[in-house]
Order: C-alpha cells, then structure tokens, then sequence
C-alpha cells in the first residue's frame, strides 16, 4: 500500500496495474486489495485508492492513462509516442464550453493507436499536436479552445452545439477571435454558408445555438449609436462625456492623459458589458507616441470644455478613423441616455 500510495499520490489517486507491476506489485496481489476493500476497481485495469479524493472526470483519467499505462502521468505531457490528448466534446467537457453532449470519452492520439475500450473514440493524428494547440486542464492534456473548435467542425457536429461552444470560447476570451476564423473558414460550405468567411461562419453558429458573440453585438450597438450621435451633435457629445462625474468627481484632474481619448473612467461607469468593452477598444488607439504627446501638451493648457472639444478633435484627425471621432459622439449618447436623471455642470 506504500508503494501504490506513492504512485498513486501525483496521479489524481489512480495507480493502473501496470505501473504498479514495475514495482513489484503483481495482479493477483492488487485483486486480493480489492477483495479487502483496500483498493477500488475504476476501469480495466485502473485502481483507486480509498481514502483519496474521488477525481473529477473519472472516465476520462482512466481512458487517457490506459493509452499508456506503463508510463505515469506525471511523464506524459501529450506529446509521447502514446500520450493521447483529450479533444472534441471531451476536451469542451473540461473547458467547460458550452453543452455539446459527451457520450463518449474523445482522445486525439498520434500515429495509428487504436482500442477495443467501449464508449471510448480515438482520433488519429499524423504525430503530437503543435504545443500551442495543448494546454493543461485539470492534470490533464486538452486540445486548447481553438483546436478544439477546428476537431468539432471537422468531425461535422451539430451546428449549434458547436456555436454554444464558440460563444462561450469567445465570451471567456480563450481564442483569438481573427486567427479561428481564418482557420474554420473551409468548414462554411459545409455548415451551409456557401462562399462565406470564416467571421460569418462562426456568427452563423453562434445563432444556430439561439445566441450572439460579443463582436456581433457590439456591431449592432454601434450602428444604432451611430445614429444616435449623429442627431445629439459631436460637440455637445464630448461636452456630456466631460462634464459626466462618474465614480470619481476628480477624474478630470486625475486621469492618466494618454487613456483620456475614451476615458477610463467614462468607460467604468457604464452600465453595459458591451457598451464598456466596445468603448475600452478604443483605448488601444493611445498606444501612438505621437498622439499622446500632443494629447498631453494639450492637457497643460486646457481650460475650458470647448478647448478640450479642440483637442479631441486634434487627436481623432490624428488617427485618420472615423470611427474613433464618431465613438466619442456616439459614447456621449449613451452617457445621457444611462445617466438622464443627472445634472451636468457647465464645465468640466
């Protein structure tokens, strides 16, 4: 039992039968710990012991140390000749992505691995997976969110399984959102968007599954801000944007000038996940030296609303983008319409 024990204890409690007969401990002697509920039989071959901690994901531990049983997991990192790594609906089982139904425990393996284990399936892979494709979950190796996206459409599952599964990577920011559509964009034919890209794809499954990724709303808010700000005038817009007191009163004083072409502060205070993170967007068009030079020196010798309306104007010629002038507009909108009960002063 020390041995097993010692085995037993960086392998989430499990000891297979084999690793355990390279040290010592044969199977007639693991049958008779079971016999005197010593040990408890999980799995042909695979032995918990009492006492440990149950495992989450139980079926998956067992399939995915019988690819090796020889080898402990703490050697195996999804890259071995045998090492197997969770995919498919299995490894959206230990994301926690969406709710793809899981049957069956799903293994990529590489080369030609096979196995006559009911309820398991192995999908062969010509060698390991890139190691930016495998990440650890759990103690265990899991194709990452995006690799996991491409093996659902492949293996043709149900569109809006897999969209629940796409909203969920991308509301949780696990995939580089322009990157997974270049790499699905030859699954639209068959996922019935002929001629499609890979963008349109993925919002084609995010409504098969009844909901919306983040970048689609935010596109749909922004056309109707567009809009909005249009009719509420760009100069007063950026007035209510600076006479607005959020959290702070003294933002204006306080607020680091480079994040000042949408405050962070503006940003904070509204209400809405969309609106905040579309807006925070914005923040990354300071990242240019040039402007925030002038954006800071600007600041020195401001002192009225209407020289800071000048300066905003200064900076979003700047970067040449509409949309960045339009967004203080359009933000200016949304900061009355969120705060209609307050009363702005006549500066800022």
């Amino acid at each position: 039992m020390a041995i097993l024990g010692g085995l037993a204890s960086d392998q989430y409690g499990l000891i297979t039968a084999a690793l355990a007969k390279t040290r010592g401990v044969d199977g007639v002697t693991l049958l008779r710990l079971c016999d005197a509920d010593l040990l408890e039989n999980v799995g042909r071959g695979i032995y918990l012991l009492p006492g440990a901690v149950r495992p989450s994901h139980l079926e998956i531990r067992v399939a995915w140390l019988r690819l090796d049983p020889v080898r402990p997991a703490w050697a195996r990192n999804g890259r071995g000749k045998k090492d197997g790594v969770v995919s498919h609906s299995s490894a959206c089982l230990l994301h926690e992505l969406g709710d793809i139904p899981t049957p069956k425990v799903e293994l990529t393996v590489p080369g030609r691995l096979t196995t006559r284990e009911p309820g398991v399936e192995l999908h062969q892979h010509p060698g390991p997976l890139s190691p930016d494709e495998v990440m650890v979950v759990d103690g265990l190796p899991v194709t990452s969110a995006e690799r996991t996206i491409v093996d659902l459409l492949q293996s043709g599952a149900d569109a809006g399984h897999v969209g629940g599964v796409v909203v969920d990577a991308e509301h949780r920011g696990l995939v580089d959102f322009d990157a997974l559509a270049a790499r699905v964009e030859r699954f639209a034919d068959h996922y019935a968007v002929p001629e499609g890209s890979g963008r349109e794809l993925l919002s084609t499954l995010a409504a098969a599954a009844g909901q919306q990724l983040n970048r689609d709303a935010v596109a749909e808010v922004w056309k109707e801000w567009v809009t909005v700000g249009a009719a509420a005038g760009y100069e007063d817009a950026v007035r209510q944007i600076l006479q607005m007191k959020p959290a702070n009163a003294s933002w204006t004083k306080t607020v680091n000038p480079a994040s000042l072409l949408v405050p962070a502060e503006v940003v904070k205070s509204l209400r809405s996940p969309v609106v905040s993170d579309f807006l925070a967007k914005f923040q990354d068009a300071t990242k240019y030296a040039a402007a925030q030079q002038e954006l800071t020196e600007a600041l020195s010798t401001m002192k009225t609303v209407s020289e800071a309306v000048a300066t905003f104007q200064l900076i979003a010629n700047e970067f040449s983008n509409p949309m960045v002038r339009t967004a203080l507009a359009v933000a200016g909108a949304q900061i009355m319409a969120d705060h209609d009960d307050e009363t702005p002063e006549d500066e800022a």
